[in-house]
């Protein structure tokens, strides 16, 4: 095999092997809470051509996921009030649990397309910084992104964190291109990739300040008018591809007015969760937090490094000024202006770090390149080992110096660690535990009765008064919820401190049994 085949091959097994982790860890996992609202509002566009529920978010991905599940088959009740209301909670329910289909079927197709969206994130990670940094620096850069526990968790889910994160990555890669070469393919692909980005959330709107001030900094194109017929290109492909994706015509007011109705449905007395901290306002520092104890070890390490070689090295800052400034405008506009419930929010500046990383190799290479092939082998091997040691439980993922899963509800709550994925799981888990019944507080909008899930009622008792003798199971978000409710009512809920689970499935789902002579409230 060639020297010239030798990359692409090598990089090809990589993307493999993150979509092989994705659908596998996929197809064990329940749906989860976002998806219950996501995935049927794409059926019901994919059989309608109507945007009408979930309008929150642009319809992109859930077009994608529903025109997939489609094919497996599906009854929609189209005429009834939660599809006429906009009761898009009620409506996911109804077609999930509640009309006879195959909810895992649906779940599994829809699923894929999000797979094959990070699969293209992955390429463009490995083509951007084998074009700049050189072929170990390319490999590398995709090793961390394939092997990413933080990129696999979102990687098979019907939300729009990876899709976002893959085409904002497009949008820079091809930006940057035209900066280097200004055909007019780049800036066609560029504008292609706003579009998308732009038709998959409304936090792409980031992208152009963030374009624009890498532009001014790089000082491409001197001349104004140049500059100016190539933003009015990329911003028409941008505006065409984006009315695509809601099937015809584009409203601009009202993509705005949905843009407005973001985090509508979250309550106005929301408190806020930060290693052990409540706060009814936002945290400045929780994304950086999150990244800090959710990233694996070895991929902290390889983007800081890549970050301070692209900064502080003086020949290479500007030319890499499309990869750090970005990063750096989208952490300011996320820590300002995003609710503080998830990491993923924070996803799109992981392909441009894990890019960045590539420049630490290459410029080791430049001493050694015996030294640069044993880092990049290390690294690759370090993420990979992250990754496989936690298959398939990727989302309640948090690093060994972070105290590792089992520490998460120290850290976040919410979808960092618990969106009710195991909940499919949970039958067949009391099963080999001889448990036949519980008592069960679970995260999510989907039901547990649909899975064989059986239970016993849970008494406000059992939350106010102390638990009575008997088999529990409550999520890791919940977990943290009480310990809130300990704190401000005096209830004896802070079950994370006061007692110690039989066991956890997934990290997500924590088991307590309270035998006869416990007594309320007792140490079990």
């Amino acid at each position: 095999m060639t020297k010239g085949v030798l990359a692409p091959a090598l990089a090809a097994l990589l993307l493999a092997a993150h979509a092989g982790l994705a659908i596998d860890s996929m197809r064990r996992k329940s749906v989860t809470y976002d998806e219950v609202s996501h995935l049927p509002a794409g059926l019901a566009m994919a059989a309608t051509g109507e945007h009408r529920l979930n309008r929150q978010h642009p319809p992109l991905v859930k077009l994608l996921a529903g025109l997939s599940a489609s094919t497996a088959g599906s009854e929609l009740p189209l005429s009834g009030d939660a599809y006429r209301e906009r009761r898009e909670w009620d409506f996911g329910r109804q077609v999930l649990f509640e009309s006879g289909n195959d909810d895992r079927a649906l779940l599994f197709r829809g699923r894929l397309p999000v797979v094959l969206i990070s699969v293209l994130g992955g390429a463009l990670v490995f083509c951007w910084s084998w074009r700049r940094f050189g072929a170990i620096a390319g490999l590398t850069s995709l090793g961390l992104y394939a092997f990413s526990p933080t990129v696999l968790a979102h990687a098979r889910l019907v939300t729009m964190d990876v899709a976002m994160a893959t085409f904002s990555t497009a949008t820079l890669y091809f930006f940057w291109r035209a900066a280097r070469d200004p055909a007019l393919g780049n800036t066609l692909k560029s504008g292609a990739g706003l579009g998308l980005a732009m038709a998959t959330k409304f936090s792409g709107l980031v992208l152009l300040p963030a374009m624009a001030l890498s532009a001014l900094v790089a000082r491409w194109l001197p001349d104004w008018r140049r500059r100016l017929l190539a933003g009015l290109i990329l911003l028409g492909v941008a505006l065409v591809v984006l009315a695509a994706s809601y099937l015809w015509p584009l409203n601009p007011v009202s993509y705005f007015h949905d843009a407005g109705l973001l985090y509508f449905d979250l309550p106005e007395d929301y408190s806020y969760y930060l290693a052990g901290e409540f706060s009814d306002r936002r945290f400045p520092h929780y994304f950086l937090v999150a990244v800090a104890v959710k990233s694996s070890l070895p991929s902290l390490l390889a983007m800081l490094a890549g970050l301070a070689t692209a900064v502080l090295v003086r020949d290479r800052w500007r030319d890499d000024v499309y990869l750090w400034l970005p990063v750096m405008v989208w952490t300011a506009a996320t820590s300002l202006l995003a609710t503080n419930q998830g990491v993923r929010y924070l996803l799109p500046v992981y392909p441009l770090l894990f890019v960045l990383a590539g420049s630490a190799i290459a410029r080791l290479r430049t001493y050694s390149a015996r030294a640069a092939i044993v880092a990049a082998i290390l690294v690759v091997s370090l993420q990979a080992r992250e990754a496989l040691a936690n298959h398939p439980d990727y989302l309640p993922y948090f690093h060994q110096a972070a105290g590792g899963t089992a520490a998460g509800p120290r850290w976040l709550d919410d979808s960092n660690l618990d969106w009710s994925q195991d909940l499919g799981r949970l039958p067949a888990w009391l099963e080999e535990k001889g448990i036949e019944r519980v008592r069960l507080v679970h995260f999510g909008a989907n039901s547990p009765e649909h899975y064989g899930v059986r239970r016993e009622p849970f008494l406000a008792s059992d939350f106010r008064q102390g638990p009575r003798p008997g088999a529990y199971v409550v999520s890791a978000h919940v977990l943290v919820r009480w310990q809130l409710s300990a704190r401000t009512e005096g209830v004896p809920s802070d079950w994370l401190d006061r007692y110690q689970p039989v066991d956890v499935l997934g990290g997500s789902l924590y088991l307590y049994v309270f035998p006869p002579d416990t007594g309320k409230g007792g140490e079990p």
